[in-house]
């Protein structure tokens, strides 16, 4: 069963991406997701289900909303560094040590960060992290707790 858990949200996708409800288009897509489902549930997650719980459901969607929300935050303050006259650029490499007993967390974790502007994951090595920040505030930002918190209580707990 868990091989075909992620089908259903490979077909909402096919279906965002072809914007069609064609019944060919829809059988192509039911196909391929059924394909890609028992893939990745063979071989990505094998020993575990990657989607959280339906009662993490609402958590992981407050969860992207205040991702976006920092995105969308952190670009003001990379083109306020960018604009700025003396271009306060003061990069530096961090590394930051997690302990996630999930590796869909230090996935979540990593891809947080690189889509975060001014900061970007540029190795992992089970639970280190070496990320490179374009100006310390990022490295603090990074460096608070809070991001692994939210990506914690998302993918960790009762998961």
């Amino acid at each position: 069963m868990k091989n075909f858990q992620l089908t259903p949200l490979l077909l909402l996708f096919w279906v965002l991406l072809t914007a069609s409800l064609d019944p060919f288009n829809l059988a192509l897509g039911l196909g391929l997701a059924l394909l890609v489902g028992f893939w990745a549930g063979r071989f990505l997650w094998a020993g575990e289900s990657p989607l959280p719980k339906l009662a993490r459901l609402f958590p992981l969607i407050r969860f992207f909303l205040r991702l976006l929300g920092d995105i969308v935050a952190a670009a003001f303050q990379v083109a306020g560094v960018v604009l700025h006259p003396r271009m306060p650029v003061n990069p530096l490499i961090i590394r930051h040590q997690i302990a996630f007993n999930r590796e869909i967390s230090r996935i979540a974790f990593a891809n947080s960060i690189s889509l975060t502007p001014g900061a970007h994951t540029v190795d992992v090595d089970d639970d280190l992290f070496v990320i490179h920040c374009l100006a310390p505030r990022f490295a603090e930002q990074i460096s608070s707790g809070e991001l692994e918190r939210r990506i914690a209580a998302v993918f960790e707990g009762g998961a």
